[in-house]
């Protein structure tokens, strides 16, 4: 059972401080100087003694996770009007999503967004080092910073599906960016802005991964048929094979192409030199192999056995 507005939200984590990129404000109507590092605002004093401990206090690069699968979880990014009291309205560039009613209360009935707003990107990270299972948020009113999180998070997504858990580094970096001059005129500046990117471990053991998948046959749906109707499921284990031993499937399609190709005159002592080929003469017992080997075997004997049907074909063609 839920309370329509009150346990129906999806579920979060507590937020217990901010990563600012600037310092503390001197003069409420402006912002604080722009920083070339994280500050990490809390009233947490256990957190802030941990975050200390592990980065310093001026640090560039915070070892982060995400606490949600996609990036819209992750990562909002809105056009805002603040006044003395608070936000006045909230949208997407062209159309309210937010915004104060004359009553002082908040309507989400959509409406044209007046103006006056200014981008704003909260991204809602956990910080391991912490040790807690609460969220930190990290503010940013730079367009370069909310486009280059947002195509950062977007890639990685892409790659892997989700993003809850990929171990990541969160970056300040100098570039040199257009901004404006006054007088309508703009003028290249350097500032300290923010990027995502995987924990290079983590990137290193994904790339080995991706190595190993493309080595894996690329022709597995046209294996020839044996024994009746192929079965979609043995074909997907040669395709996306466990990381462990030889799977019934690969057993049944390696010992179909061996029958046939025994019936096309290829010798038991020639197929077994075949498998050793592949394991460095450690094992030429089928059962034995691992599915690494046996997809690579099933593909390289699938291939050999196309050759001795080929042949087979041409000598019948010739009447010999």
């Amino acid at each position: 059972m839920s309370i329509i507005g009150f346990t129906d939200k999806r579920a979060q984590f507590p937020e217990i401080g901010t990563l600012r990129k600037g310092a503390p404000k001197t003069d409420p109507s402006k912002p604080g100087a722009d920083l070339d590092y994280f500050r990490f605002d809390t009233d947490d004093e256990a957190a802030h003694e941990k975050f200390i401990k592990a980065f310093g206090d001026k640090p560039r690069q915070i070892e982060i996770k995400l606490p949600y699968p996609t990036v819209d979880e992750n990562f909002e990014a809105w056009r805002e009007e603040y006044v003395a009291s608070g936000l006045k309205h909230r949208c997407d560039g062209k159309n309210c999503v937010r915004w104060l009613k004359p009553d002082g209360t908040y309507s989400e009935e959509p409406i044209k967004c007046p103006g006056r707003c200014k981008q704003t990107g909260r991204l809602k990270v956990i910080i391991p080092a912490l040790e807690r299972f609460a969220c930190v948020m990290v503010n940013t009113t730079s367009i370069w910073d909310i486009i280059t999180i947002h195509q950062n998070l977007s890639a990685l997504e892409m790659l892997c599906g989700t993003l809850r858990g990929i171990p990541m580094i969160l970056c300040r970096r100098e570039r040199e960016i257009s901004t404006p001059a006054g007088n309508g005129k703009r003028a290249r500046r350097k500032k300290w802005l923010l990027t995502v990117e995987a924990e290079p471990d983590w990137a290193v053991k994904q790339l080995a991964a991706m190595d190993r998948a493309a080595l894996q046959p690329t022709q597995t749906l046209a294996l020839p048929e044996w024994n009746g109707e192929e079965d979609a499921e043995e074909i997907e284990e040669i395709a996306t094979p466990a990381p462990d031993m030889i799977t019934d499937g690969q057993i049944k399609l390696l010992t179909g192409v061996i029958a046939e190709l025994e019936t096309l005159g290829v010798a038991r002592e020639q197929w077994r030199g075949g498998i050793l080929s592949f394991t460095s003469n450690a094992t030429d017992e089928i059962a034995e192999l691992t599915n690494e080997q046996a997809a690579k075997i099933i593909h390289a004997f699938t291939r050999r056995l196309e050759e001795k049907r080929a042949n087979a074909e041409r000598k019948k063609g010739a009447g010999v």
